[in-house]
């Protein structure tokens, strides 16, 4: 969190966090909506302890659940009151 203007901060290139949470599958085939309106396809949602790191959209990612490893962008990312959320 920045102590002057109390926004979250961005991370610098090449940025690397490990932290637990909780992986959800979007077995559904929901979709989120894009800046433009666009709907995108994600194949996860991630909840995790609410973080004021703002983690840019089209970032990579490595989620490891279990011996299972997936790869990929972050699509969106939202730090909500009590938690974050992240779509991959």
């Amino acid at each position: 969190m920045d102590s002057v203007s109390g926004f979250g901060t961005a991370p610098a290139a090449g940025d690397q966090y490990t932290f637990r949470c909780r992986a959800e599958k979007n077995t559904k085939g929901n979709f989120i909506r894009g800046v433009d309106g666009a709907q995108i396809d994600y194949a996860f949602v991630i909840f995790m302890p609410r973080t004021a790191t703002n983690l840019p959209i089209g970032s990579e990612y490595v989620l490891t659940k279990g011996s299972e490893e997936f790869r990929g962008q972050i699509k969106d990312a939202n730090n909500g009151q009590l938690n974050s959320r992240i779509w991959l």
